[in-house]
């Protein structure tokens, strides 16, 4: 066995230069992109819940809140937010209205 400071230094040494190739989107199951691929557009085009909780108005500091709908995946929000309330919500749906 070698010690952690041995073992980096020689993985350190070592250089990876793979090669790169356009082929068809169709034959590119299994492959590694050489580089990023950024979209011109937003997506999804809507602020999005990165899991699930509750959603709330960043403003409001009330104790209690009152949930006022449930936003299961796949649904869009119903209800707007106001003072003292709150939207259960699920993965990656999007984020209630919330009044100005």
């Amino acid at each position: 066995m070698i010690a952690l400071e041995q073992a980096v230094a020689i993985v350190d040494q070592v250089t990876f230069n793979p090669e790169t190739e356009t082929i068809s989107i169709m034959d590119s199951l299994g492959r590694v992109l050489a580089e990023d691929i950024i979209s011109k557009i937003n997506m999804p085009p809507f602020n999005k819940s990165a899991m699930d909780g509750y959603a709330i108005s960043q403003e409001d500091n009330s104790k209690k809140f009152m949930v006022v709908e449930t936003i299961a995946a796949g649904s869009m929000p119903t209800k707007t937010i106001h003072q003292g309330q709150c939207s259960k919500i699920m993965t990656g749906t999007p984020y209630p209205p919330v009044p100005i």
